[in-house]
């Protein structure tokens, strides 16, 4: 098995804009990450899943974060995810990209409840008979199974 090559990637499957674009996730997700892991080591987050992220892009990179909005929590691994408008000033503790200039993050706790099920905070979390707290993402999922 190890000794084997790898298979042949099949031209048709190469997308250079998609290839593209997730580069541009991907360099997005590292800065994250880095503000992120300074947030671990002052103990203001024990796990991504605790984090909300809040995004001062700069004008170069605003429409194509924007475009993601609903997708940054699970791109990001993280609880809660804001885009600040383009007239908004960055907060004070905001932290300025190494690699995007003018590109600001900041990161705070996650609102709301914890999801027992999913694990990612949410204000509109309701409890189930037992009362455990419950997204409205796992609420639908539950119930779609038959499961309260």
């Amino acid at each position: 098995m190890q000794l084997a090559d790898w298979p042949e990637i099949k031209p048709e499957y190469l997308d250079a804009d998609l290839e593209a674009r997730w580069d541009k996730i991907l360099t997005v997700r590292d800065e994250v990450a880095k503000v992120l892991e300074q947030a671990r080591r002052e103990k203001m987050i024990r796990s991504s899943l605790d984090a909300r992220v809040e995004l001062y892009p700069s004008d170069e990179w605003r429409s194509f974060v924007t475009e993601l909005t609903s997708e940054w929590p699970m791109l990001l691994i993280v609880s809660q995810v804001s885009i600040a408008s383009a007239d908004a000033e960055p907060a004070a503790n905001a932290v300025e990209s190494e690699e995007l200039p003018g590109f600001k993050v900041r990161v705070s706790p996650a609102a709301g409840e914890k999801c027992e099920r999913c694990w990612n905070y949410s204000e509109a979390a309701t409890h189930d008979a037992e009362d455990h707290a419950i997204c409205p993402r796992c609420a639908a999922v539950l119930a779609q199974q038959g499961t309260k």
